[in-house]
């Protein structure tokens, strides 16, 4: 009988091959503790317009802006790193033609068998690319939210002032409606009058009337009553007619001032609805210009998380 025996066994990479892999894909370089250059790869060189025999024995802090090394934290960076602590973040560069840089980078310490940091090597991703794009987008952003606010602003002032003007327009036709009010209580008066008138015509006619029988039964004596009669009579129904036409253009007037306050009455509520949509649409200026605002504020933490 055969027995079978099957060997598992691990495969370990190399450190060396490790080490290249990295070197051909990530830009690295190494410092010793003084922040002095003692080796770069072709990537990192080129990422900063160097050649690799050009950076050794440079120094650390020539490649970083001068806001970063004149600030207290860039000597507590290297403190820490003197004391073994890792950093990793994203830093802004120097390249040899002046221009910036921006590398997603890791610095590393390296400790002898002892535990004593004696290097530091920084393994860095250029970032640079995507940077500037989202500056630009938050660029576009802060631009996109000043002109919506700018809009929303004149918007709202626009709507202010037709809003305004809508209320002078208010304010003149309750004024227009007092005046029509006023002028339908004369003309109701007038006509009040004009019947009074008309009763007095008609009891001067029955008067006149009675005058001339009377004047009639007085014989020759009743002469002068009969021709006083007579006039009294003809006044009379000459005040009737008068009084007549006078009533028909009383009714027309009132009829008139009927159509005007109607009319007016239906512009009123036409200024008062449009008075309210000019209103919402001032509101909603107002949701525009906070969401501006809001916009700006992303923008901002946006910038300040890039």
């Amino acid at each position: 009988m055969m027995q079978t025996t099957n060997n598992f066994s691990s495969h370990v990479l190399e450190q060396s091959a490790v080490l290249r892999a990295l070197e051909h894909s990530l830009a690295m370089i190494e410092f010793n503790v003084t922040g002095e250059v003692l080796w770069v790869n072709d990537i990192f060189a080129k990422a900063m317009g160097y050649s690799k025999e050009e950076m050794i024995g440079l120094k650390h802090r020539q490649f970083c802006p001068p806001h970063i090394i004149e600030h207290t934290s860039y000597h507590m960076f290297w403190k820490r790193l003197r004391e073994g602590q890792v950093f990793q973040e994203k830093v802004q560069r120097i390249t040899k033609n002046g221009s910036s840089l921006w590398l997603e980078a890791t610095y590393s310490p390296v400790q002898d068998e002892e535990g004593t940091v004696v290097g530091v090597v920084k393994v860095a991703t250029d970032i640079t690319k995507r940077e500037h794009t989202m500056k630009q987008v938050v660029e576009d952003l802060k631009e996109m939210s000043a002109k919506l606010m700018e809009r929303a602003e004149v918007g709202i002032q626009h709507s202010q002032s037709v809003n305004a003007s809508f209320d002078h327009i208010a304010n003149e036709t309750d004024q227009n409606m007092s005046l029509l009010k006023g002028l339908t209580e004369q003309v109701e008066s007038i006509s009040s009058i004009a019947a009074t008138i008309n009763s007095i015509s008609s009891q001067t006619q029955l008067l006149a009337l009675n005058a001339a029988i009377e004047a009639a039964h007085a014989g020759s004596y009743g002469n002068g009553f009969s021709v006083v009669a007579a006039e009294i009579r003809k006044l009379a129904t000459n005040s009737k007619e008068a009084i007549v036409k006078v009533d028909q253009y009383v009714k027309a007037i009132h009829a008139e001032v009927e159509k005007v306050s109607s009319g007016t009455s239906r512009a009123k509520t036409t200024v008062f609805t449009n008075r309210d949509l000019v209103k919402q649409a001032s509101e909603e200026f107002i949701v525009v210009g906070e969401a501006a605002r809001g916009l700006d504020r992303q923008a901002q933490s946006l910038a300040a998380i890039i």
